[in-house]
């Protein structure tokens, strides 16, 4: 009677919790992605640490919401300028995908260009790309010209891996737990 009144709850219970976890599961996926690459100072004078005319590394991350197909976030560093980490616009030209972006003071403007995978022209179901340009500008002129790079899913947080494994862990715990009941005492 017990095992058939557990059962029966479990039933139950899935059957109201389907309709909210197919909601989470429709829901949009965003992932950040890290983004490094190359940029060629054409500022006339050095950058931070990157010499005139030298071609120097830049990095950050790019968020993108991976269900509808378009860029929340963006956060990248070019040495000697403030962080870009504000989103202008992001759209996909016929060729690359492009995002607008620019610092907290709107004092440089940039835009970077990048292919999309598995499906050219689309941020659906997107894996990572290649960097195919952009610049970097500001009232005075260019400042920085980006020569390429990648766009790579990131690393899921320690965090996330730690609460995963407790979870393993619990779960071996119980199934341990219930084979010790099982046995017959000797």
């Amino acid at each position: 009677m017990i095992k058939k009144i557990g059962f029966g709850f479990a039933i139950s219970a899935l059957m109201l919790l389907t309709p909210a976890l197919t909601r989470m599961a429709e829901a949009d996926q965003i992932s950040t992605f890290n983004v490094k690459g190359t940029a060629e100072n054409n500022s006339g004078g050095t950058m931070g640490t990157c010499a005139d005319n030298a071609v120097c590394s830049f990095s950050g991350t790019l968020s993108i919401d991976t269900t509808a197909g378009n860029v929340t976030g963006v956060n990248l560093v070019f040495p000697g300028l403030q962080d870009f980490s504000v989103l202008i616009a992001n759209f996909n030209d016929g060729l690359a995908w492009k995002v607008d972006f620019t610092d907290i003071l709107v004092a440089n403007l940039g835009y970077l260009s990048f292919s999309t995978a598995p499906t050219s022209g689309s941020l659906v179901a997107f894996t990572g790309g290649t960097i195919g340009g952009g610049e970097i500008v500001n009232p005075s002129g260019l400042l920085y010209i980006i020569t390429g790079g990648n766009i790579t899913p990131s690393v899921p947080e320690p965090g996330s891996l730690a609460l995963l494994a407790v979870g393993m862990l619990g779960l071996g715990f119980a199934g341990w737990r219930r084979k010790q009941r099982a046995m017959p005492l000797a």
